[in-house]
């Protein structure tokens, strides 16, 4: 279903990290990480294959998401990348001051699970079982 589909996975968190790089993993999706949000826009035009998709946390330790975002919508060879927010659930991420800004093409609560990573990959990517 997701076979040779690329990820960037942006995500400050070690935990959150290693969770979602092993649900990509039992979807068969490659990936490669970045843990603060720095050079998001250099690594995403290095990668080959660039990636398919871009999963962005909201909360990162260097680096606005709401920024990275909205620079990777007006780059001209990224702009049709679609990028997924990572947002922790228990918090109102719809109000967060930025969040105009960048239309994220998706949203992925945390804690993360197979069944919902599936179903938002589904929806963002156009994939169908």
């Amino acid at each position: 279903m997701f076979a040779n589909k690329t990820a960037l996975i942006v995500e400050g968190d070690a935990h959150n990290l290693l969770a979602i790089s092993a649900l990509l993993k039992n979807l068969d999706i490659r990936y490669k990480r970045n843990t603060s949000g720095e050079q998001v826009i250099q690594q995403a035009h290095k990668m080959d294959p660039r990636p398919d998709f871009i999963l962005l946390d909201l909360n990162l330790p260097r680096g606005n998401a709401f920024a990275i975002c909205e620079a990777l919508k007006f780059e001209a060879e990224l702009q049709g990348i679609p990028v997924i927010a990572l947002a922790e659930s228990t918090g109102p991420w719809e109000k967060l001051p930025g969040i105009e800004s960048c239309i994220f093409d998706g949203v992925l609560p945390k804690p993360f699970s197979e069944r919902r990573v599936r179903a938002v990959l589904q929806n963002v990517l156009s994939v169908s079982l």
